[in-house]
């Protein structure tokens, strides 16, 4: 007995009894990535990687955008607690120094 396998893959043509899965376009999924709160953000990815762990590739795509979201305003948060800490040492040394620019 020979099994021939199925062909997988984007080249794979769907018959007529097999649902045809339709590919959201790249930037019509990262605008509605975009949209919403934090709050709103992490539970899209919750629900994507729920999704995502049953093979969807949509899914998939969906979790990878939410997540880039939110560890992008993560790091972002985190660039500007470090500039504010280097600015407020810059401060602070210059008032040490009684150098002009200081606070008064």
């Amino acid at each position: 007995l020979v099994l021939a396998a199925k062909p997988r893959g984007s080249w794979a043509r769907a018959t007529s009894d097999e649902p045809r899965m339709e590919r959201m376009n790249t930037f019509a999924l990262a605008t509605k990535a975009l949209e919403g709160d934090d709050d709103e953000t992490q539970a899209q990815w919750s629900m994507a990687t729920a999704d995502a762990k049953d093979g969807s590739t949509e899914a998939a795509r969906r979790e990878n955008m939410h997540w880039r979201k939110m560890n992008m305003a993560k790091k972002a948060q985190e660039d500007s607690l470090a500039r504010l800490r280097e600015v407020s040492k810059d401060t602070l040394a210059s008032a040490a120094s009684g150098s002009p620019g200081g606070p008064s």
